[in-house]
């Protein structure tokens, strides 16, 4: 779950993406569960957005698959809250898009956290994530980055762009739940600065990696635009 150019993980995220499969839950046995969650305990042992790079890839690990129990029904919400929880107790919220710390894989915790506010406005980690959420709006307003994951980082250029796109989806569901119009701005921009890499994207019908990373770059873009297209038209 630490890399993007898996083919279980393009799966996962393609099938999330799809808004019929939003009831749709796992049929993890008990067994399977408790061995889910004994790794996770480990993992949480070390778990750090800015410590050493295991500890970042065991954070990256944890909200990933945090992500993917909400959407799924993998583990119980419950408990992916108390994990969330313990999280975020050690970043502050500006921390988040510092310039010297770890940005991918963030997207699928903040996704967590605007999921389960969505559901819940008057969740916990309410404050927490309108914090965040003014963080990251200065930064993609100031900065104005093609991606704010860089490839001078050693991050492919797939990688940039699909922690991109997340980022601009979490930035869009927020702009819904915050009712702001300023989170619409932020993607639309976003999206017309990837524009001229996302034309010239290939996509053909070979099962490669390289193939479905395509594709699954250009159901992310393709879904952003829908909810961007949509949210724009509600203001008419």
């Amino acid at each position: 779950m630490q890399r993007d150019d898996d083919i279980i993980n393009f799966f996962m995220e393609i099938f999330i993406l799809n808004d019929k499969n939003q009831n749709f839950k796992l049929n993890i046995s008990e067994k399977s569960q408790t061995l889910i969650k004994i790794n996770i305990k480990k993992l949480q042992e070390t778990a750090s957005w800015h410590g050493t790079r295991s500890e970042i890839n065991a954070a990256q690990v944890i909200s990933k698959l945090s992500f993917y129990s909400l959407n799924m029904g993998i583990l119980e919400k419950d408990y992916i809250e108390s994990i969330l929880k313990k999280m975020i107790e050690s970043i502050s919220p500006y921390q988040w898009f510092s310039p010297s710390s770890e940005i991918y894989g963030k997207s699928f915790f903040l996704r967590s956290l605007i999921f389960l506010c969505i559901a819940d406005p008057k969740h916990y980690f309410y404050d927490y994530l309108k914090n965040v959420c003014e963080h990251l709006l200065r930064r993609m307003e100031i900065k104005r980055e093609r991606t704010i994951l860089s490839t001078n980082d050693n991050f492919h250029l797939s990688t940039c762009l699909l922690e991109q796109l997340r980022l601009n989806k979490f930035v869009l569901e927020s702009g819904v739940f915050f009712n702001d119009l300023r989170f619409l701005n932020a993607v639309m921009k976003s999206n017309d600065r990837i524009y001229n890499i996302m034309s010239k994207i290939k996509i053909s019908s070979k099962p490669t990696l390289n193939n479905i990373s395509n594709i699954s770059i250009a159901l992310h873009y393709n879904d952003n635009l829908c909810l961007q297209e949509k949210l724009y038209g509600s203001l008419k």
